[in-house]
């Protein structure tokens, strides 16, 4: 029947789930069934909104300002990055894979705000 998997794979794929990847993507990188990832995130998650009900106050507030320091960082290195006599001077790769990391994990970090948001409107 169903196949034991260790606890520490469990939450290495919670972890990564919470880190805003897909199940899909969970899935391939640890070799999984798509449907045993998508068992786990579904009874994770009532667990997973217990502790963060307890903390999300101040959870909430670290995420958001996160989220609005690394949006100001972005803007500040759009400002730079428009100073051409600046960019002269520069790696243009090293910048761009810095301004291009930071956006990634904003991006990532409000898709996963906004799929929570789905999943706890979504009925049932």
């Amino acid at each position: 029947m169903g196949h034991e998997h260790p606890e520490s794979v469990k939450a290495a794929c919670i972890a990564a789930l919470l880190a805003g990847q897909g199940i899909d993507a969970v899935a391939k990188e640890y070799n999984l069934p798509r449907g045993t990832v998508h068992g786990w995130r579904v009874r994770a998650m009532p667990h997973l909104r217990g502790a963060a009900a307890k903390k999300g106050e101040r959870i909430g507030q670290l995420v958001t300002d996160y989220l609005e320091a690394a949006l100001q960082a972005l803007k500040n290195q759009a400002e730079t990055f428009a100073d051409q006599e600046w960019l002269k001077t520069k790696d243009l790769h090293d910048v761009a894979i810095l301004h291009g990391i930071l956006a990634d994990k904003g991006v990532r970090i409000l898709e996963a705000l906004d799929r929570q948001t789905e999943d706890e409107a979504a009925p049932g």
